[in-house]
């Protein structure tokens, strides 16, 4: 009976702190106050996992991506294997997929995806 309390102790306190830990300019998304939200990934080289920067409008130094990108509760860039695993964290937030459009930005295309807070019904 023990174990399986600690078990069960162990996944709520795991998903709270996967829900509360990621942040963008500081801001945690829980907190992000905002009706469109969007995001894009970056590679890193020579691996298959991506980093997503958020833009909600917030302000941030356009000379580094430290205030768009998506962080852990340490601080550093949460990792994903692609971006609808990006997509799916920001709907456990609130978000829906609305859009996606492509920039040719150095011969490089990016994509970007355009999130939409889901409003609550009666609002």
């Amino acid at each position: 009976m023990k174990k399986i309390i600690f078990i069960l102790f162990s996944f709520i306190l795991y998903n709270a702190s996967t829900a509360f830990g990621q942040t963008v300019n500081d801001v945690p998304i829980s907190a992000i106050d905002v009706e469109y939200i969007q995001i894009f990934s970056s590679a890193k080289p020579f691996s298959s996992v991506i980093t997503i920067q958020a833009d909600f409008g917030q302000k941030r130094n356009y000379m580094s991506t430290e205030s768009t990108s998506l962080l852990n509760s340490e601080g550093q860039p949460i990792e994903f294997n692609s971006m609808i695993e990006a997509i799916n964290l920001f709907s456990q937030f609130g978000y829906e997929y609305l859009d996606a459009y492509s920039v040719n930005i150095n011969s490089r295309d990016v994509v970007y995806f355009v999130l939409r807070k889901m409003r609550e019904e009666g609002k």
